[in-house]
């Protein structure tokens, strides 16, 4: 199901004039039926998935990827995950990263980097 707390998040931060991203291991078939049911890839400015880039998190490819879909800066970039695992590659290239442990946590990491 949709976590409509994080859809109004993801709102609240395209309003203030960042882009939205997902970085997702997720296989083609799966992500295709979840966006068939669910519509939620619309709240993502940028689209990154590891069986269209040909490598997956956490390695560094897959955040290179992200880097250059947005064009901006490694340190520009906010990046959360549920495994601190997942995160190797992003931290390497200076990306901004935390673990998303819920949504409460998830608002003030967000406000803790200004985005919200």
């Amino acid at each position: 199901e949709i976590n409509n707390e994080i859809v109004e998040v993801a709102r609240q931060v395209k309003a203030k004039g960042f882009l939205t991203c997902i970085c997702s291991n997720n296989f083609e078939t799966r992500i295709r039926e979840l966006n068939n049911k669910f519509d939620f890839l619309k709240e993502f400015d940028v689209q990154i998935f590891s069986y269209q880039v040909g490598v997956m998190k956490p390695d560094k490819g897959i955040f290179e990827a992200l880097i250059n879909a947005t064009n901006v800066k490694p340190h520009e970039i906010v990046y959360s995950d549920d495994s601190s695992d997942k995160l190797k590659g992003a931290d390497e290239l200076g990306i901004n990263t935390f673990v998303f442990s819920d949504v409460k946590g998830f608002i003030e990491k967000l406000k803790s980097f200004s985005v919200l």
